[in-house]
């Protein structure tokens, strides 16, 4: 129940642009790969608040709206879940070719 209601508020947080309110779910010590044209590209919380930034400025006065796919959550202990997720973007009602898988 309590991860219901986290991730609602997670993906409310990122479908309002708002990086403010989606920062208090993203914990300091978070580690990501991008892959990229065959790349990879490893980075941690302050490399992807930067990136967040960017991409919120950009995107949220343009006609722009995320799609969020929940594809799997897993249960990994009593108080601790993952769950994975596909994320794009519409732009203008014509949805991008690529999107992210978030784990």
């Amino acid at each position: 129940m309590i991860f219901e209601m986290h991730w609602s508020n997670i993906k409310k947080a990122w479908c309002h642009f708002s990086l403010e309110r989606l920062d208090h779910f993203i914990a300091a010590d978070y580690q990501a790969r991008e892959i990229r044209d065959g790349e990879i590209v490893d980075f941690g919380y302050e490399e992807s608040i930067k990136g967040w930034r960017e991409a919120f400025a950009q995107l949220e006065h343009q006609n722009a709206e995320w799609v969020i796919k929940e594809i799997a959550v897993f249960s990994l202990k009593e108080d601790e879940v993952m769950a994975v997720l596909y994320a794009t973007l519409k732009i203008d009602g014509n949805p991008m070719k690529a999107g992210n898988l978030f784990f």
